[in-house]
This record gives C-alpha cells, structure tokens and sequence, in this order.
C-alpha cells in the first residue's frame, strides 16, 4: 500500500495539474452483530482526464505505474491473510480498479486491550496483524477505540486549499466507518446519519490520523439475562407444582383417616368374651300364646 500511496500522489500536483480522476476509499462498515466489512477501493480514470483536458495526454509512464499499484507479492499476502482481491484493468490501460474486501465474523477477534496505532502503510505485508481496535470490555458494553494512521506520502502536496477545492469534483479519497449505534466521539470531516456515518476527506485532514469511538452493547449480557430469566421461570413452575401437590395431599388424608376408623370399628371387637347366639324357641311361645 506504501507504493499505492506514494504512485497516488505522484505528489498531489499529477492529480490536480492533469486532473487524473481518482476514486480512493477506505470503508468499515461495522454491524451490530459485531461483524466488520472492510473494503479498500481505488480507481483511476485516465480517459476521463483526457476528456476533461480536451486533449490526447501521454499518460503511459502513470499507466505503467498505475498498473503494478499492488504487485504479486502484495496481492499473495493479502489472500494468505484472507482478504479478496479484485484488480480490473481496462484494455486501454486508462481505467483501473482495484477492490479488497475482507469480512471479519467478530470485531473482538481484531481488537486488543492495549493501545494500538495502526499504521497502513504497511496494509499489505505478509506480518500485518489485522488488529485494528483497542477494546474496554463492560458488563453492559463493550467500548472500541481506533487510532489509524494513513501513510504519510498520501497528504504529502504542495497544493493549496483553493486548488483542492477547484478540482475537488475531479477526485475524491475518503475513509468511511459506517456503525449500528451513534459514535461516542470522532474527528472525522463530516458525520451523518445521527452519528452512525463517519466520513473522512483525507485532502481536507490537517494530519494522517483517523480517530474514532464507539460502543456495542456485551452480547454476553444478554445471554445472562435470558439465563437468569429462565432460572426465576424454572423456579416459580417449581414451586407452583409443589404447592398444588400439598395442596391435594391435604384434601386426600381425613378422607384416608375416616376409612382406617371404619376399618377399625368393623374388624376389631370389644373384648375377647365370645358372645353366645340367641336360640328362638318358636313352641314355647305359641303355648303361651293358646
């Protein structure tokens, strides 16, 4: 990227005096499932600045040098890393893109406790550690700092604030972050969408840094919740099951209490003496009765 930098700005004086169309953007788009777009795109239209110079211009050393913007090397280890690249040249060598994108599944993954620079200029070397946030971890939220520092060479020109301006619409290079919630702080050109678009016009920076803050809310605290929730739910079914039993066993007992006495009475007699049965003498009463 360090050569990207510096063939961009062939000193700033290419773009402006020629006015060679340069589409440059860095994009982070953060989601709030804690997954990160990265995109990293430039685009150099030398048709258009013919067009716009009205004129047939010999570009052939920038094309030569526009088109090794990201060499073999540099490409191999931005795939070994995991990034796609994307490099589109027209036949005629006067429009070329170059894309890469990369998508991280858990920002935590390319965060670190401590404070961290990262520096771009060395993007596309092999030991680039893909750490690009100091994180604070919390209970309820997680706060991410970044602090990027762009290559020097980038903001390196002898034009003036009235000649940027003059060739603005001619050119745009621009760091973009794009967050779910609104940022706790930033010292980005403009900020849009309620705080959650972040836009940096590097020609307009008075230095190479990019700063900004943001908070994500522990997705680890919402699992606790919903494990505590279930818990009190688990303990209050409990408890309900176990005042319904006792509750019924109470009802059931006199009930079993009156059966054990009837029992009782209809098995067990009053004493041991046998008890001799009663003989009806049906003769002597009807002579009594004559």
């Amino acid at each position: 990227m360090n050569k990207l930098f510096k063939v961009i700005s062939l000193s700033l004086f290419i773009l402006i005096f020629l006015t060679g169309c340069v589409d440059y953007k860095i994009e982070m788009g953060i989601n709030s499932d804690k997954s990160m777009d990265f995109k990293w795109n430039v685009g150099i239209d030398l048709a258009k600045m013919s067009s716009i110079m009205g004129e047939d211009i010999d570009t052939s050393a920038l094309r030569e040098s526009t088109n090794d913007l990201l060499n073999e090397e540099e490409k191999s280890n931005l795939e070994a890393r995991g990034y796609k690249v994307n490099e589109v040249v027209a036949p005629d060598k006067k429009n070329i893109q170059i894309t890469v994108t990369k998508k991280f599944s858990n920002i935590d993954d390319i965060a670190i406790k401590d404070d961290l620079q990262v520096d771009l200029a060395n993007f596309t070397k092999k030991d680039f550690p893909d750490k690009f946030f100091k994180v604070e971890k919390g209970l309820f939220k997680n706060k991410y700092i970044a602090y990027i520092k762009l290559d020097e060479d980038l903001l390196d020109s002898k034009a003036t604030e009235e000649e940027i301006e003059a060739y603005a619409d001619y050119f745009d290079m621009q760091f973009i972050v794009k967050l779910p919630h609104k940022l706790v702080s930033s010292n980005a050109t403009t900020v849009d969408n309620e705080g959650k678009t972040l836009t940096w016009d590097i020609l307009k920076m008075d230095d190479n840094i990019v700063k900004y803050e943001f908070a994500l809310t522990n997705p680890n605290f919402f699992y606790f919740i919903i494990g505590v929730v279930i818990i009190i739910l688990l303990i209050i079914f409990l408890a309900i099951k176990n005042n319904r039993r006792m509750q019924l066993e109470k009802i059931k007992e006199p009930e079993f209490k009156i059966k054990e006495e009837d029992e009782t009475k209809e098995t067990i007699p009053l004493n041991d003496e046998k008890v001799a049965p009663v003989l009806e003498n049906t003769d002597s009463n009807d002579e009594v009765n004559k």
